[in-house]
């Protein structure tokens, strides 16, 4: 079994890791910026390579992103990929600048979303560790700048055996009373991998 077989009770499982590794991620955020934070997982879905190209505006949509790499008894790759337009709103937020100030995401800028993606993202992991009970080691997380169909051809080149099942968890942020921001987390497991997820959460088709 892969993804691209979850039923809707498999689909809520993997969706309520999401949503503990998001509350969990806005707590720690709230304490670091000493300022209100929520992050919520309103969606859960699996999606192919083409539909994630369109959701994110489009193969040539310029994105900031969060990756790392699981290995242990699961192997793939999570992802946190924001439209820079996104991305240009959130900097400004976390950095309590007024809105609009920021064109270009800049060095500044990518250090604030870094150590936001990087608290989501092994959030997420923990979250998802300790349903399962499975060993999860994640790998230092890496970012990158660049059109949606680089970003997720990098990826696709570095999972062993070509899949087009994609988990995804999309994440609504609120800072403060502002409205929510959508930024999506991706999970691209290794194909063999996908049995040992369900079973490890009782799912196993």
């Amino acid at each position: 079994m892969d993804f691209s077989n979850l039923n809707h009770l498999q689909l809520d499982a993997l969706k309520e890791a999401g949503s503990i590794g998001a509350g969990n991620a806005a707590t720690a955020l709230s304490t670091l910026l000493r300022q209100r934070i929520k992050m919520n997982v309103p969606r859960a879905s699996v999606l192919s390579l083409a539909t994630v190209g369109e959701l994110l505006g489009g193969p040539e949509t310029s994105v900031w992103a969060i990756y790392l790499k699981m290995a242990g008894e699961l192997e793939g790759h999570v992802i946190f990929i924001l439209p820079n337009a996104i991305g240009t709103v959130l900097v400004d937020l976390l950095m309590r600048r007024p809105t609009g100030s920021t064109k270009i995401i800049d060095e500044v800028g990518e250090s604030a979303l870094a150590e936001m993606g990087n608290i989501l993202t092994s959030n997420y992991l923990t979250a998802l560790g300790t349903l399962t009970k499975l060993d999860l080691r994640p790998s230092p997380p890496l970012t990158a700048n660049d059109m949606v169909a680089a970003v997720l051809d990098g990826v696709i080149a570095d999972i062993s055996v070509n899949t087009d099942a994609v988990l995804t968890l999309e994440t609504e942020l609120i800072i403060g009373d502002t409205e929510g921001l959508i930024g999506y987390l991706f999970l691209f497991l290794e194909p063999a991998s996908a049995p040992n997820l369900l079973g490890a959460l009782g799912l196993a088709g």
